[in-house]
């Protein structure tokens, strides 16, 4: 807003045909314009050779505040001082905050509650990075923890990263039944059908791990199935079928239905 010269000053509202007192609300001298509010006025200046930044950075006349901004904003970026970034964006914050406290709430202004407005959303801003980086740790140790937590079973030949194509099938209806282990089984037959020799499967089904390792629970229909799902399989170089990881629930899920539904029979990612 305020380098694209959008912020309610009033001067700003004076050319849009709202009538108001043109008068600085600090130094209740000069008129409200960019320039002033934030660099000219007597009362901005001083707070501003109060503190650090501003004894370290000399203000600028020959160009206008925008320009200004834009100058004091790439020098600290370009330095990587980023403590001077966010005292230099607080401070222009405090005085906007201070203007509107001394219009709409009247209240009494002093350049020590300038700076504590300023103190104030300064640690604002340190505490929401340090959140920020705590949620980035976080969330990188969740990631380390669940690729360490894989779940999978290699069916045939050796595990390997370089698969000819994936297989995402939805197994949660009617596990007692074998629901699962036939849409796995229809699944091989059709890579099969198709010349795939390298495959990947992902599955939201636990208890077919337990099928495929440990035999079932000794019913026929349980070892028919897995009968069958074995003797497709040997078509293949290498077969590894994997837990879907959390995240990925949600969306494999969907492109089962879809898949289901005939609502397309192939997705490419």
């Amino acid at each position: 807003m305020l380098l694209n010269n959008a912020l309610p000053l009033s001067s700003i509202l004076q050319t849009r045909g709202i009538p108001i007192n043109l008068t600085c609300v600090f130094c209740y001298r000069d008129s409200e314009t960019l320039d002033h509010l934030f660099r000219d006025c007597s009362f901005v200046r001083s707070i501003w050779n109060s503190t650090t930044i501003g004894s370290s950075c000399p203000r600028r006349h020959d160009i206008s505040f925008p320009e200004e901004f834009v100058d004091l904003a790439l020098g600290f970026r370009s330095a990587k001082n980023w403590e001077g970034l966010v005292h230099l964006v607080t401070f222009w914050w405090a005085i906007w905050l201070a203007c509107n406290h001394k219009i709409f709430r009247q209240a009494v202004l002093s350049p020590a509650l300038v700076l504590l407005f300023m103190q104030d959303w300064f640690d604002r801003s340190f505490t929401a990075q340090e959140f920020r980086s705590l949620m980035h740790s976080t969330l990188n140790n969740r990631l380390l923890r669940s690729r360490r937590k894989v779940v999978s079973c290699c069916l045939t030949g050796s595990s390997t990263l370089s698969f000819n194509i994936c297989l995402v099938f939805d197994g949660a209806c009617r596990v007692q039944d074998c629901t699962a282990g036939a849409g796995l089984s229809v699944g091989l037959r059709a890579a099969s059908r198709r010349g795939y020799r390298k495959l990947l499967i992902y599955t939201d089904c636990m208890p077919l791990f337990s099928l495929l390792k440990n035999g079932g629970d000794g019913d026929i229909q349980s070892l028919w199935l897995l009968q069958d799902i074995r003797s497709v399989i040997q078509n293949f170089d290498s077969c590894e079928l994997r837990k879907v990881p959390r995240q990925w629930i949600a969306p494999a899920h969907w492109l089962a239905t879809q898949a289901r539904q005939r609502r397309f029979l192939f997705w490419s990612f």
